[in-house]
């Protein structure tokens, strides 16, 4: 029984028939951020204190990174991290011609634009005041692959 993976999908279940003479303790290191408005870090550049600071490599000949591990309540999946992608305007186009207008590309901008908080988007594109924080990485700050990937 990996507790672990029990605690980060939603809790621990046990059968119904359990002795009630025990009990079980789940111990983790670290704070629960739960109730902290927007889980308390923006990138898991952010992490400091909650990190346990790994490091990998993807091979034997690349290079060192930093692999982020939660050291908090949740452990590594209290740091999973999501990322915003919308869907291309030529996709939505198309769709639109399928099903109708309600899914062109000008009728979905705005939901688009509803939900995102983007301090540096184009506002004509990008919305600044919904739920979603949206961070750009610098592309000083990219990784190799993230150029390469960017570039093709």
């Amino acid at each position: 029984l990996n507790l672990a993976d029990l605690a980060t999908q939603g809790g621990l279940h046990f059968p119904a028939d359990r002795d009630p003479a025990r009990s079980v303790a789940l111990i983790e290191a670290g704070p629960d951020l739960a109730d902290t408005p927007g889980g308390g870090v923006a990138t898991t550049d952010d992490l400091g204190e909650f990190d346990w600071s790994y490091t990998a490599t993807g091979s034997a000949a690349g290079c060192e990174f930093h692999l982020p591990r939660g050291k908090l309540v949740g452990g590594s999946g209290a740091v999973n991290g999501s990322i915003w992608l919308r869907g291309v305007p030529e996709d939505f186009e198309r769709w639109a011609w399928m099903v109708g207008s309600a899914w062109s590309w000008t009728s979905i901008l705005s939901g688009y634009r509803a939900l995102e908080r983007d301090p540096v988007g184009d506002r004509a594109v990008h919305g600044d005041d919904g739920p979603f924080p949206i961070y750009r990485h610098p592309r000083e700050s990219w990784i190799a692959t993230q150029a390469a990937f960017h570039a093709a």
